[in-house]
C-alpha cells in the first residue's frame, strides 16, 4: 500500500515512469495530484498496469496516464455472493454416520477467471471447514461423507470467495452467514 502524490516531472510520468514494457501492478495504492510537463501527469506506461479495487488514479495532470495500456487495466472482478444467503439454515450430518452434509456455495461469474478460493469457517474456529483454491466454475458442493456439525457449532458460520485473473489475486467478496441445522434434523 503505496501512496504516490504531490511529484512532478519536467518530462513524463510524474507519479509513475515505467520506460521499460514491464508489468506494473499497483495493489491498495493511490497516484494523486502528480504533474508531468510533457505528458502522463500521473503515469507514463510502455509496459502494462494493473490496479486492484482499492486502488485509486486521480487528480493528476492531464491526460493521467500514457502509454501502452492506458487507460488503466480495470480493476479486477470481485464476485457477488449468490447463495446460501445470509441467514440461510444449512444441511448437518447425522450422529450413526449414515447422512453426510451438503452445501452448496454459489456466486457471480467473473470474465477470465483462471480460478476461485471459497473459504468457509465458523467464527469461532480457528482454521476453516473449506479453504479450496484451483477450480474455475462459479459454484462448489462441500460434501464430508458420515460427517456431522456438533451442537456447540450450528451459529455463526462465515464464507466469502475471490477470484484470480491473469495471475492476480482479486479482493475477497463480501462475507455472508448462515447456520446449520442441528445434527439428526435429517
Amino acid at each position: 500500500n503505496t501512496t504516490v502524490t504531490g511529484n512532478s516531472a519536467t518530462g513524463s510520468g510524474g507519479g509513475i515512469f515505467n520506460n521499460s514494457n514491464s508489468s506494473v501492478r499497483i495493489n491498495g495504492s493511490s497516484v494523486a495530484n502528480n504533474t508531468a510537463s510533457s505528458e502522463g501527469g500521473g503515469i507514463y506506461n510502455s509496459g502494462t498496469v494493473r490496479f486492484n479495487a482499492t486502488s485509486t488514479v486521480s487528480g493528476n495532470s492531464t491526460p493521467q496516464c500514457v502509454g501502452v495500456a492506458c487507460p488503466i487495466i480495470p480493476p479486477l472482478c470481485i464476485p457477488t455472493l449468490v447463495a446460501p444467503t445470509e441467514g440461510t439454515l444449512m444441511d448437518n450430518g447425522r450422529l450413526d454416520g449414515t447422512d453426510s452434509i451438503v452445501w452448496d456455495f454459489d456466486w457471480s461469474d467473473c470474465a477470465e477467471a483462471t480460478e476461485y478460493h471459497l473459504y468457509v469457517r465458523n467464527a469461532d474456529a480457528s482454521v476453516p471447514e473449506v479453504d479450496v483454491i484451483a477450480f474455475d466454475m462459479s459454484s462448489y458442493q462441500y460434501t464430508c461423507a458420515g460427517c456431522y456439525i456438533p451442537d456447540s457449532n450450528l451459529l455463526d458460520w462465515r464464507w466469502k470467495v475471490r477470484v484470480k485473473i491473469d495471475g492476480d489475486w482479486s479482493a475477497w467478496s463480501e462475507v455472508w452467514t448462515f447456520d446449520v441445522e442441528p445434527v439428526d434434523t435429517d
